[in-house]
């Protein structure tokens, strides 16, 4: 590790951020959930101030400066480098988007006619496109990171593939989804007003919202950022904020999202309807 923080260092004195990022970042992952990673990425939001990534682990492992969301910045870089061993890495923690996102549809009590225009938010590297593409007259992904859509890609099942911004995207497609699945996507944001009514905004009259949540039990303003980087939610201020942007919900279970170090992540399985234009 001291090794790669002098290599790090070193790109910084050659203006060379992005392979200092990399360097630093790649000690980081090695070092873990120890007191050294503080340390080390203290030391890299010196090194490199405007790198909003070391922002974000020191707020979620600070408790303080707490952002709405994640950066995009930062969960680019995160899903960029994780995208060649993301699959085999959620298999090991037990995670269950996939048939989570089955129990959502079966909810919504679907036909498998492939007659729904669906966006898979947050895509990922696809895991959840064979669930989806049975009811999707068009299948369209979305994410953050280039090196997972590039693995969706490769996977197949979509229409169409975007690399984007989720909410701004949401923001510039009004009225043209019949369902939109977030799978594990909104634990990367904290404020949830503006996304559920951005998600609002992109369904047709009586669509469909289908996501899962971190549970949080307490926490003020009703999401707090944990120490593994991804926000929780209270499901009393999931609730409000579905009502504030017009949501009806439809349910609303408690399940368990995957397992970290053989813990049980626990979380909100939600889907809720948009409620008619009148």
């Amino acid at each position: 590790t001291e090794e790669e923080l002098a290599e790090g260092t070193a790109a910084v004195r050659d203006h060379d951020d992005e392979v200092a990022a990399a360097l630093l970042g790649d000690a980081l992952f090695r070092v873990g959930a120890t007191p050294a990673a503080t340390d080390l990425i203290e030391h890299w939001a010196r090194l490199l101030p405007d790198d909003p990534t070391p922002a974000h682990r020191l707020a979620a492992m600070r408790g303080e400066a707490l952002p709405a969301r994640a950066a995009d910045g930062y969960v680019t870089y995160l899903f960029d480098r994780y995208a060649n061993t993301f699959d085999e890495s959620l298999q090991g923690l037990g995670y269950h988007g996939p048939a989570l996102a089955t129990k959502l549809l079966q909810a919504a009590a679907f036909t498998p006619d492939r007659q729904l225009n669906i966006l898979d938010a947050g895509c990922g590297t696809g895991l959840c496109a064979s669930v989806m593409r049975p009811f999707a007259a068009h299948l369209t992904g979305v994410d953050l990171s280039p090196a997972m859509v590039e693995k969706a890609r490769q996977r197949g099942g979509y229409d169409a593939l975007v690399v984007a911004e989720l909410t701004d995207y949401l923001g510039r497609h009004t009225a043209q989804f019949d369902l939109i699945v977030a799978m594990d996507t909104l634990n990367y944001f904290g404020e949830l007003g503006t996304v559920f009514r951005n998600a609002a905004n992109a369904l047709r009259p009586n669509g469909y919202f289908a996501f899962t949540l971190e549970k949080a039990d307490t926490a003020a303003p009703g999401y707090q950022l944990n120490a593994n980087a991804r926000y929780s939610h209270t499901t009393a201020y999931v609730e409000q904020q579905l009502a504030n942007t017009g949501f009806i919900i439809q349910a609303m279970d408690a399940a368990v999202l995957r397992h970290n170090d053989d813990e049980p992540v626990h979380g909100l399985v939600v889907l809720a309807r948009r409620g008619a234009v009148t």
